[in-house]
C-alpha cells in the first residue's frame, strides 16, 4: 500500500501543499477519492474550469462534446483529444488535470469517488485542509496501492511495447516523489511485506508484484513529467476574472478555498529526501530552478472562482463575483497550537495554521450582483501571523452563514488588518447564525476606517447569535488614529441578538469609538438584555481622542415633543434593552462613554454600569446630551459598585441645546465603597433650555456603604444656593424658579459621604432661563 504518513494534521514545514508530490506511471490504474459521497446520481461530483482543445463527454449511451463550465456527474466519461486538455474541480477538494490523448471516468464507490484512468495522463491535487475527519486519499494502480489525505502527484499510463506472454502490456508503476514521504507496495505483496518509503526528490518502480530500488530524481527529469500538463492560453480564459464569471454555484467558493490550500511556500528548503525540488503553484525552486508544475492545476484562476456567482454557467443577478486576492505563500512552523475550532466541526472556508501570510487587498470580496452561503466559518486562524491590507471581508451583495460558528475564529494569532468586515451598498445583506469574531489569545490591530462598517441605504448586517458579535479573551485589540470599531451609518443596518462587544482581559486602545451610529444608521439588539459593550478585566484606552466617546448617536429629525412641549429628537439610531457600557473589574481611560446628538435613545438598565473595582477616568462628561436629544433611563444612568469613577474636566452628565434627560429612578448609584470623584466640575450641567427630570434620588447610596461623592468646582463664585439641601450655581439668566428638589434628593446618606470643596461648590449648574431641573426625591 502507499500511503501519506501519519493522518493527524500538521502544517506543512516543507511540503508547498500540504502533502507529497508524486509522478505514477502505468497503463491503467484507478485513483479513489474518499470525498462526501454523493447522495444521488444528479449531484454533480465536480465542474471544468478549463478546456483547451476538444474533448467528449460520455454519459450512459450518449456522447457530446465537453464544454467549459460542465458540470462532471458519477459514471461520466472524459477523453481528451489530440493537443487537449482538461480542469475539473472536484467538490473543492481536489483538481484534476487531464492531459491529450487522456480517457477517464468517474465512479462512486463506498463513501468514495473513483477516478478509473484508461489511458493517458492525469495530474491530481488534494488540499487536506479541505478533507473532513475520516476522509482520505486512496490511489490504485493495478499493481499499486496509495492512501493518502492530501497530496499533490501526476499519473502517466504508458503501454510498455514489449507484451507479456499473454500478449497483453504487463503494468507497471513508477513513483517519483516532489514533496513529502509516500509508502509504496505492491498490490500484490505477500501479507507481512513492509512499504517500500519514498521521499522528495525520490522515484521507485513497481513491476508486477514486486517494488524496485529507490532512485533519485533529477530536477530535469520532474520537468520534464510537468512538461505536457500545463495549459495553453488560446482556448481558455486568460485572466481569473474570466474563470470567476465563469464558474457559477456551489462550486465557486470552493474553489477558491482549494487554490488557497494548495498555494505555495516561499520559504527556500534544503535539498534533499525533503528538500526544495519542484514546488507546483507557480513558485521557483530552493535550488533557483523554475518550478516545473506551475501551470499544473490553474491556482491563480481558481482562486478568483467565487461560490453563487452568476454568469454564463448560471445564478442569478448578472456578472457577479465573489473574489480573493492573489495567493500569498505561508510560512509554516513546527507547532501549530490548539486547533481554533473543535475537530467536529466543519472546517472554515480559509484555515491558517501556524503560517504567516500576507494579503495585499481583501480576502474575500461578495460583489453588488452576487448572492453566496457559507456553511463554516469564513477564517480560522491558529498560531499564525496574518496580514490584510485590503480587510478581511468586502461584502457588496448578499452572503449567508448558516453555521454558528464565529466567521472569523483566531486563536493565538496575531492579525493585521484595514477592516474585518465591511458591508456597503444597496444590495449589501449579511445574514449570520453565529457571531462575526472570536478572539482567543490573539493580537489584533486594524488601520481602516472602522473595524466593523455597514453603510449605504439598504445595506445590513443581522446575527442571530445569542452570543456576541466581537469577542474577544485574552490578547489584545488595537485601533489606528482615525480607526473606529464598529460603525454603522448612511441608513446602513446592524442587528444583533446578543452583545456587541465583549473583551476579556483583552485590553483595547483606541482613540476613537467602540459604536459610531450617523446619518440615519439603525443598531438594535432585540430583546437581549446582554450588555451592549462589556469590559472585564483588563486595562483599556478607547474614545481618547477630541469629541470622542465610547458610544456615539448622531441623528436628524426633531418634532414637539407632547411630553415637553420642546421639538426634540424624533430618530433612534440605537434600539437596546441592556446596559450600554459594563466595566467588570476593567480599568478603562476615555473622553466620554455616551455622545447623543438629536437622537431619541430609550434605556431601561443603566448605560454606564460599573463593578468588582472597575476604574473609569473620563477627561470630559460621562454622558452628553446636545441638540434636542432625549434620553429616558429606567433606573440610574450611573451605577457604581465598588468601582471608582473620575472626571478630569466639567460634569458628569452633561446637556446642551434643548436636551431632554428623563430617570424613572435615581441619577445615580453608588454602592459598597464607590467613589465618584469630579475634580473640575459639577455632577449635572444643563444649558440651552435642556430639561432633567429624576423621579428619585439624585445620588443614591447603597450596598454596605463607605461610598463617596467628590465635587471640586467653584462655579457659584462665593456661597451657592441651596435648593432641597443642593448647591447650585445659576448663569445665563436661570433663577431658582428653574429648578425644583424635593423628597430626599440624597438617598441614604449613611451609607456614603458627600464631600464638596467649598461653599462655592455647585452639585448642579444651570445655565439659561429655559433650562429646567426637577428632582422628586421619592
Amino acid at each position: 500500500m502507499l500511503r501519506q504518513h501519519g493522518y493527524r494534521f500538521r502544517p506543512p514545514t516543507r511540503s508547498i501543499f500540504g502533502g507529497p508530490l508524486l509522478i505514477l506511471s502505468l497503463n491503467a490504474l484507478t485513483v479513489a477519492l474518499v470525498l462526501a459521497p454523493s447522495p444521488v446520481r444528479a449531484q454533480g461530483l465536480g465542474v471544468v474550469t478549463t478546456l483547451t482543445g476538444t474533448a467528449t463527454l460520455a454519459r450512459a449511451s450518449q456522447s457530446q462534446p465537453l464544454r467549459f463550465r460542465d458540470s462532471v456527474f458519477e459514471q461520466d466519461k472524459i477523453a481528451t483529444a489530440e493537443k487537449s486538455l482538461v480542469r475539473v474541480l472536484l467538490g473543492g477538494k481536489a483538481v484534476v488535470t487531464i492531459r491529450e490523448l487522456s480517457e477517464l471516468t468517474i465512479t462512486e464507490g463506498h463513501a468514495k469517488s473513483i477516478i478509473q484512468l484508461s489511458a493517458g495522463k492525469i495530474g491530481l491535487a488534494v488540499a487536506r485542509q479541505r478533507m473532513q475527519p475520516g476522509e482520505e486519499i486512496e490511489v490504485r494502480t493495478p499493481n499499486a496501492v496509495a492512501a493518502v489525505r492530501g497530496t499533490v502527484f501526476v499519473v502517466e499510463l504508458i503501454r510498455p511495447a514489449k507484451r507479456g506472454a499473454s500478449g497483453s502490456a504487463p503494468f507497471v508503476t513508477n513513483v517519483h516523489v516532489v514533496k513529502g514521504i509516500v509508502d509504496v507496495i505492491a498490490i500484490n505483496a505477500p501479507p507481512g511485506t513492509a512499504p517500500t518509503q519514498v521521499g522528495a526528490g525520490q522515484s521507485v518502480g513497481v513491476t508486477a508484484g514486486t517494488a524496485g530500488q529507490v532512485q533519485p530524481v533529477s530536477p530535469a527529469g520532474m520537468a520534464a513529467a510537468f512538461s505536457d500538463l500545463s495549459a495553453r492560453e488560446t482556448d481558455h480564459p486568460r485572466s481569473a476574472d474570466a474563470v470567476a464569471r465563469s464558474v457559477s454555484g456551489a462550486e465557486g467558493l470552493k474553489a477558491r478555498a482549494l487554490a488557497l490550500a494548495l498555494s505555495p511556500d516561499p520559504t527556500p528548503q534544503p535539498s534533499g529526501p525533503r528538500g526544495g525540488e519542484g514546488l507546483p503553484g507557480g513558485q521557483t525552486q530552493a535550488g533557483g530552478q523554475p518550478d516545473p508544475a506551475a501551470d499544473v492545476f490553474g491556482l491563480a484562476q481558481l482562486a478568483a472562482v467565487g461560490e453563487d456567482t452568476a454568469g454564463v454557467g448560471g445564478g442569478s443577478g448578472g456578472t457577479g463575483i465573489v473574489t480573493q486576492p492573489s495567493l500569498v505563500p505561508p510560512v509554516p512552523t513546527q507547532n501549530p497550537g490548539p486547533l481554533a475550532v473543535p475537530p467536529s466541526l466543519t472546517p472554515a472556508l480559509y484555515t491558517f495554521s501556524g503560517v504567516n501570510r500576507t494579503f495585499t487587498t481583501s480576502l474575500y470580496a461578495v460583489d453588488s450582483k452576487s448572492k453566496t452561503t457559507l456553511h463554516s466559518g469564513l477564517l480560522e486562524a491558529t498560531s499564525s501571523t496574518l496580514g490584510f491590507g485590503g480587510g478581511i471581508a468586502d461584502i457588496q451583495g448578499s452572503f449567508t452563514g448558516t453555521a454558528s460558528v464565529a466567521l472569523l475564529g483566531l486563536t493565538t494569532s496575531t492579525v493585521t488588518t484595514a477592516e474585518l468586515a465591511h458591508v456597503s451598498g444597496a444590495k449589501a445583506k449579511v445574514t449570520a447564525a453565529g457571531s462575526l469574531l472570536a478572539a482567543v489569545k490573539s493580537d489584533l490591530s486594524a488601520d481602516g476606517a472602522a473595524l466593523l462598517a455597514a453603510d449605504g441605504k439598504g445595506s445590513r448586517f443581522t446575527s442571530v447569535a445569542k452570543t456576541s458579535l466581537l469577542s474577544l479573551e485574552g490578547g489584545s485589540l488595537s485601533l489606528a488614529g482615525g480607526t473606529e470599531g464598529v460603525v454603522v451609518e448612511k441608513s446602513g443596518r446592524l442587528n444583533i441578538a446578543g452583545s456587541l462587544w465583549t473583551a476579556e482581559d483583552a485590553p483595547i486602545t483606541s482613540t476613537g469609538s467602540l459604536l459610531r451610529v450617523s446619518t440615519r444608521g439603525r443598531v438594535a439588539t432585540g430583546k437581549s438584555t446582554d450588555e451592549l459593550i462589556e469590559l472585564s478585566g483588563g486595562t483599556h484606552s478607547i474614545a481618547t481622542g477630541a469629541g470622542e466617546a465610547v458610544i456615539e448617536l448622531s441623528a436628524k429629525g426633531t418634532k414637539k415633543d407632547a411630553e415637553t412641549g420642546l421639538r426634540l429628537a424624533t430618530q433612534r439610531p440605537l434600539t437596546s434593552a441592556s446596559t450600554l457600557l459594563d466595566l467588570d473589574g476593567a480599568t478603562l481611560i476615555t473622553r466620554g462613554v455616551l455622545r447623543v446628538d438629536t437622537t431619541l435613545l430609550e434605556a431601561s438598565l443603566p448605560i454606564l454600569n460599573m463593578r468588582r473595582g472597575a476604574q473609569l477616568t473620563a477627561a470630559s462628561a460621562v454622558l452628553s446630551l446636545s441638540a434636542k436629544s432625549k434620553v429616558s433611563s429606567d433606573g440610574s444612568p450611573l451605577a457604581l459598585d465598588a468601582s471608582r469613577l473620575t472626571v478630569a474636566s466639567g460634569a458628569a452628565i452633561a446637556l446642551s441645546g434643548g436636551s431632554v434627560l428623563k430617570v424613572s429612578g435615581d441619577l445615580v448609584t453608588l454602592a459598597s465603597g464607590s467613589t465618584l470623584t469630579l475634580s473640575s466640575g459639577p455632577l449635572l450641567s444643563l444649558s440651552g433650555g435642556s430639561v432633567l427630570k429624576v423621579s428619585g434620588a439624585l445620588v443614591a447610596f447603597a450596598g454596605t456603604g463607605g461610598s463617596v461623592l467628590s465635587v471640586s468646582n467653584s462655579l457659584c463664585g462665593g456661597p451657592c444656593a441651596l435648593i432641597g439641601g443642593i448647591p447650585i450655581a445659576f448663569t445665563g439668566g436661570a433663577t431658582a424658579a428653574n429648578v425644583v428638589i424635593g423628597g430626599e434628593p440624597i438617598r441614604n446618606p449613611g451609607l456614603g459621604t458627600l464631600k464638596l470643596a467649598s461653599p462655592s461648590t455647585a452639585l448642579i449648574a444651570v445655565d439659561g432661563k429655559n433650562t429646567k431641573v426637577a428632582v422628586v426625591g421619592k
